[in-house]
């Protein structure tokens, strides 16, 4: 999901996640990621001098019913890719931008989310 916001010239890796087990999961369960615009300007911001970021993504993993099963922490490294790499632009040499995705999805709301369902 974080990758398909920042677009391209970003590298996203899962580096790790914490969980911990609130009642017993049975059949399909839910976990919803939110990012908001401001958690990703953030993102954008401290990434931007090459300096790598570790994003932590809380979630609540939810049974259908909606019970909360678990909850989790996903912590993601997020770096500059190749203009970092290759002794490229840095955020004050002139030319330097940043590729910026959608500001909103299909509804028009601002925050993006992404459902992962596990069985």
């Amino acid at each position: 999901m974080l990758i398909n916001i920042l677009g391209k010239d970003y590298r996203v890796w899962d580096k790790f996640a914490c969980i911990e087990f609130v009642a017993p999961g049975r059949g399909t369960v839910t976990a919803e990621f939110t990012l908001d615009d401001d958690r990703i300007e953030m993102i954008r911001r401290e990434t931007a001098a090459c300096e790598k970021y570790i994003a932590e993504l809380p979630v609540d993993i939810t049974s259908a019913d909606g019970e909360i099963v678990a909850k989790a922490t996903k912590h993601l490294y997020v770096r500059l890719k190749n203009v970092c790499a290759k002794g490229g632009l840095l955020p004050d040499d002139p030319g330097f931008f940043l590729v910026t995705g959608p500001n909103h999805d299909a509804s028009g709301a601002s925050a993006r989310k992404e459902r992962k369902k596990v069985k």
